[in-house]
C-alpha cells in the first residue's frame, strides 16, 4: 500500500522499531541506572525500605539504628540523593510508634514551632524530653541545618520525627530529601 509514494509498511515498522528502542531505553536505564543503585543503597542501609514511584519517588525507610537518628538520616538522605542525581524525591522514616509517644509529641509540637520561630533550642529540647519522661519514655532531639530531628523511644516502641527547619514556597520538606512533616507514612 502506498501514500503519496511512500510505504505505509515501511513507515509503521521503522515506527514500532523506534518506539521500542526508546521505550526499552528508558526502562533500561530506571531499572538499572536508577532503581539497582536505590535498592542496594536501602538494603544496605536500613532495616526494611519501599518505593512508591511517582512524580517525586517517595522512598519509605525504617532505619537499623533510629536511636542515632540524625547521622543515620543525613547519611541515607545524601547516599539516595547522589543514586538518584537530580530525580525529586522525600525520604520518609518510618516507626513503631505508641500512643503514649503521639501523646508526648503531639504535646512537644508548640515548642518545635516556637523554637524555629525564635530560636530557642535548648528550651524546645528541654520541653521534649520533659514530655517524654512524663509520658515515661526517652528522647533525644537533634538540629542541624536544615532539619530538628525528634527520637522518643518506650521500650519496643520508637517514635521518629525529621522536621524541616526552613519550608520552601512549594511547602516544608524541599523536592529532594524532606522530612516527616512534609508527609506521614
Amino acid at each position: 500500500m502506498q501514500w503519496y509514494k511512500l510505504r505505509l509498511k515501511v513507515i509503521l515498522a521503522a515506527l514500532l522499531v523506534t518506539l521500542v528502542v526508546l521505550f526499552g531505553g528508558q526502562w533500561l536505564y530506571l531499572k538499572h541506572g536508577l532503581q539497582q543503585p536505590l535498592k542496594e543503597i536501602l538494603a544496605a542501609d536500613s532495616a526494611g525500605y519501599r518505593i512508591e514511584d511517582g512524580s517525586v519517588l517517595r522512598v519509605y525507610v525504617r532505619l537499623k539504628d533510629p536511636s542515632n537518628l540524625m547521622d543515620e538520616y543525613r547519611d541515607l538522605n545524601e547516599r539516595i540523593r547522589s543514586a538518584l542525581r537530580n530525580r525529586p524525591f522525600r525520604l520518609i522514616v518510618e516507626d513503631k510508634r505508641n500512643q503514649a509517644l503521639r501523646e508526648a509529641y503531639y504535646h512537644s509540637q508548640f515548642a518545635i514551632h516556637t523554637a524555629m520561630v525564635q530560636g530557642d533550642f535548648e528550651s524546645m529540647a528541654r520541653k521534649i524530653e520533659q514530655n517524654a519522661t512524663t509520658a515515661g519514655a526517652e528522647a533525644k532531639v537533634w538540629i542541624d541545618s536544615e532539619n530538628i530531628y525528634v527520637y522518643m523511644s518506650q521500650g519496643d516502641h520508637y517514635l521518629v520525627e525529621v522536621i524541616p527547619r526552613n519550608a520552601t514556597p512549594a511547602g516544608p520538606g524541599h523536592a529532594n530529601g524532606g522530612g516527616l512533616y512534609a508527609e506521614r507514612a
